[in-house]
């Protein structure tokens, strides 16, 4: 129902959309300012040592169809260019070590994440008392508050995606032994929905409970953990669904639109996965909520629904 509800609100605000579109816009240019130096070099790099037409040959083969055992050794050999290429060129390296760790782990992940709990007053506002609220002017009013929220999360979630990229990454060996190279798409991308699915429910009621409740972000952070232990099937199952939807819509038109297409995709998923969050917190908590102007009464245990 909590799936169900998200998806109603969404099409119903779908307004909003353009508003997260904006925003993230903003936060591209400004991370793509930040990034340009480091790029530069690391492009250089690329484009001289081959890869970028191994990257090209690639791409065009997964739109012509290649076969499966083709696209996976032809991704193993990119792999192989890119390990080659930081070992040869110490410029390439430092450029790319900085990049990472302070462009996109520090610059972009705290300035992105200052939309969530702007996003969940915003949503809290047509959820309770189904109000119209702006969210620049709450990104300004919880400005203070969204900055305490972010670099405590960011402690979360650097730890747990360092956790799914080397799972993962340790996973792409399945491409060298011969017979699973058929399986291990598959394989990589259930790790993949199994981890995300956990990281995001951990902390989906992480940020509702700051805005509805007023809790600080430790308790905020602990009652959202406490919540996924005493819900964890409804709560994963939400998340698991709703991240194959995502990824599947995703990969599909970023592929087929050359990446156009994700300017409009990523803040509809962004946007959905915030009113999941709100739809399990309003609903785990037995709180009321409109969908499409009419009020939602959360089943209870005395309706004989956990």
């Amino acid at each position: 129902m909590s799936f169900k509800n998200a998806f109603k609100i969404l099409v119903s605000k779908f307004g909003l959309v353009w508003v997260f579109m904006l925003y993230f816009l903003c936060v591209g240019v400004i991370v793509a300012g930040l990034s340009a130096p480091f790029l530069t070099v690391m492009m250089r790099a690329i484009k001289n040592s081959g890869i970028s037409e191994q990257i090209a040959t690639t791409y065009q083969g997964i739109l012509d169809g290649n076969a499966l055992s083709v696209i996976a050794d032809e991704l193993n050999g990119i792999i192989g260019s890119i390990k080659e290429l930081f070992k040869s060129d110490k410029g390439f390296s430092v450029s790319s070590a900085v990049w990472v760790f302070l462009v996109l782990i520090v610059a972009y992940r705290f300035i992105a994440g200052l939309y969530e709990l702007p996003m969940a007053s915003v949503a809290e506002g047509l959820m309770s008392s189904n109000a119209r609220l702006g969210f620049f002017r709450r990104f300004v009013a919880l400005l203070g508050r969204s900055c305490r929220f972010v670099l405590v999360k960011m402690i979360y979630t650097v730890v747990f995606d360092a956790a799914i990229f080397f799972a993962l990454t340790s996973m792409f060996a399945l491409f060298n032994i011969k017979g699973a190279v058929f399986f291990a798409p598959f394989l990589i991308m259930l790790v993949l929905v199994v981890l995300l699915t956990l990281r995001y429910s951990i902390v989906a009621m992480w940020a509702p409970s700051m805005v509805v409740d007023g809790k600080n972000v430790f308790a905020a952070f602990a009652f959202s953990v406490k919540k996924c232990i005493k819900h964890i099937k409804p709560i994963l199952s939400s998340f698991a669904l709703s991240l194959i939807i995502i990824i599947a819509i995703n990969l599909f038109i970023g592929i087929f639109t050359l990446g156009v297409g994700l300017i409009v995709t990523i803040p509809i998923s962004v946007m959905f996965i915030n009113l999941l969050n709100m739809t399990l917190f309003f609903g785990k908590s037995n709180k009321r909520y409109y969908v499409d102007g009419t009020v939602f009464n959360p089943p209870t245990v005395a309706d004989g629904i956990k």
